[in-house]
């Protein structure tokens, strides 16, 4: 790579870059490496020159149209780059026998937890028969990381259930499975959805938080006492990165728990804002989060680190020196206009459906 005067990435080691000007404009050619697996993305011209350059120095094979199972497609007159999984979405419900399942709109009923003992509305008497969950659990995880972070919440419900815990020494049971088993139906439903990336005039990072305080339960507890934290990130008018966790600890308010759902999220938009200044040449404006907590928004203004917030000082002295340094600038919305709710529980039809279109690029 050296040779062909690509320079790699400090901040991804797979990640390879070669810019220079060309007739005032910048010229770019990423080079991402998987295994043995190589994509050439950029300027077409540079990009076809790269990559005949590079079978040169090594023997190797076309791929397709897909790229790790990434079915890509480009519209060069609207500039929508279109990212979908439909074969693994397929690959995936058939090989739990539910290629004819009934349609589901949503992956879980509204206010859906492991410690729900009832089969959820919409239940099938087929979902006993799945049974290996982890490996269900899992494949809907690659769905989540690549094309899917409607899915993300579903996604961390299912992995905690996948094998036994103390908090729950009998999962996964009937209710659980009958979950799972709503989850690849409303996949199979929305089997043809992926992402979908418009050009823009300049690009612009926008990003989300939010977190359920008192849904998830502790290692050794009988009741849910922990949060739920979720966010989003995206590039383009779609998704670029999600993430929905459980805190490691228990938070003692709703603010905390807001503030800890910052924190995982600016770790990931610091990662992603580092990676575009490599590739663009310049360094991105402030990127705009949408908070719903008031308090923690008039926090993070005042530059609140007294006593009374000593507990939560250093996340909260983290997340002060991002805005301090242009990173971030963190703005209130309306809890009814927070997309990140939908990693953070799981939300009606109406709601959810509006934010998936939102985070999948629909809108």
């Amino acid at each position: 790579m050296r040779d062909l005067k690509f320079a790699r990435s400090t901040i991804d080691r797979c990640l390879f870059v070669r810019a220079f000007m060309r007739d005032g404009h910048r010229v770019v050619c990423l080079v991402l490496l998987y295994v043995d697996d190589v994509l050439f993305v950029g300027d077409c011209e540079l990009s076809k020159e790269m990559s005949d350059a590079f079978c040169s120095y090594y023997k190797t094979t076309a791929g397709g149209d897909d790229y790790l199972g990434l079915e890509i497609a480009h519209d060069k007159l609207t500039g929508c780059v279109r990212i979908t999984q439909t074969a693994f979405i397929k690959k995936l419900v058939s090989r739990f026998g539910l290629e004819k399942c009934a349609h589901a709109a949503t992956p879980l009923p509204m206010g859906w937890t492991p410690f729900k003992a009832e089969v959820p509305t919409g239940g099938s008497e087929r979902s006993y028969e799945i049974n290996d969950v982890p490996s269900a659990v899992g494949m809907i995880g690659y769905l989540v990381s690549r094309t899917r972070p409607d899915a993300n919440f579903a996604y961390g419900m299912m992995s905690q259930i996948a094998y036994p815990s103390v908090a729950m020494p009998d999962a996964p049971n009937a209710a659980h499975v009958s979950a799972l088993v709503k989850i690849l139906r409303w996949l199979s439903t929305t089997c043809n959805d992926g992402l979908t990336f418009r050009r823009a005039v300049g690009l612009s990072l926008r990003a989300a938080a939010d977190s359920a305080l008192g849904s998830e339960p502790a290692t050794g507890s009988h009741g849910t006492c922990l949060a739920r934290s979720g966010g989003f990130i995206t590039l383009s008018g779609a998704c670029i990165d999600s993430f929905s966790k459980c805190c490691r600890y228990a938070v003692l308010s709703t603010a905390e728990a807001e503030i800890y759902a910052l924190l995982l999220l600016l770790r990931r938009l610091i990662y992603i804002r580092r990676i575009l200044t490599m590739i663009l040449g310049y360094t991105l404006p402030p990127t705009v989060i949408e908070e719903d907590n008031r308090a923690v928004v008039s926090m993070l203004q005042r530059r609140d680190l007294t006593s009374r917030s000593r507990h939560m000082r250093i996340n909260i002295g983290f997340i002060i020196d991002a805005i301090d340094a242009n990173e971030i600038r963190v703005v209130w919305v309306p809890s009814q206009a927070q997309v990140a709710d939908m990693v953070a529980a799981a939300e009606d039809r109406a709601r959810f459906m509006r934010n998936r279109l939102v985070v999948l690029g629909g809108i």
